[in-house]
C-alpha cells in the first residue's frame, strides 16, 4: 500500500511488511501474555538525546483519541497497518 501527498510517496510495505503486522496481530489476540512478558523483560537504555541535547518524543496515540485524519484523508490513521508502518519509518 502506498500513499502520496504532493510529491511525497510512502510505501508501507517497505517499512512494515503485512506478514509482520499479521504475526503481531496474532500474538496480541491469541497470546497477549507474550507482550507483557517481553515488556517486563526488556532492558532500559539510558535516555538518548540528539546532538543538540534535546530528546525527541514520538506520540502514537492519535487513533485512541479519535484523531484519524491527515493529508485530507479522514481515516488515514484508522488503518492500523499503515499507521504503525509510518511510526516505524520515523523510528
Amino acid at each position: 500500500m502506498a500513499y502520496e501527498i504532493g510529491t511525497y510517496r510512502f510505501d508501507v510495505e517497505q517499512f512494515f511488511p503485512r506478514s509482520l503486522f499479521d504475526r503481531i496481530t496474532d500474538i496480541r489476540t491469541h497470546h497477549p501474555e507474550v507482550v507483557r512478558e517481553e515488556a517486563l523483560g526488556r532492558k532500559r537504555r539510558p535516555k538518548m538525546t540528539g546532538p543538540n541535547g534535546k530528546l525527541l518524543i514520538l506520540t502514537a496515540d492519535h487513533p485512541a483519541r479519535r484523531l484519524t485524519a491527515a493529508a485530507g484523508d479522514p481515516l488515514v490513521m484508522g488503518d492500523r497497518h499503515s499507521y504503525l508502518g509510518r511510526i516505524l519509518r520515523v523510528l
